[in-house]
């Protein structure tokens, strides 16, 4: 039972961090959020209407709403549409 709360002390000072464990998890967390924001940096702004005019007439915000898209022009369905077709 001991060998299982010794494991269990370490594992916790891993994760929590303490004076004499390395902050693993919160260093792999930085790594992670960084990561997480490059690949949603990479998120085209893809609007799910036809054109600009029905997405404001559906008071939709063309906006990335706090998401960093890799463009600030919103791509709508026709100009997908039209891209397919050529």
């Amino acid at each position: 039972m001991g060998l299982i709360r010794d494991f269990s002390d370490k594992f916790k000072g891993y994760v929590d961090g303490t004076p004499s464990a390395p902050l693993l998890v919160q260093k792999n967390k930085v790594i992670f959020t960084e990561f997480n924001h490059n690949i949603i940096s990479t998120i085209p702004n893809f609007q799910p209407y036809v054109d600009e005019k029905e997405a404001s007439s559906k008071l939709f915000r063309t906006g990335g709403g706090g998401i960093s898209f890799s463009t600030d022009k919103p791509s709508f369905l026709k100009e997908v549409k039209e891209h397919i077709n050529k």
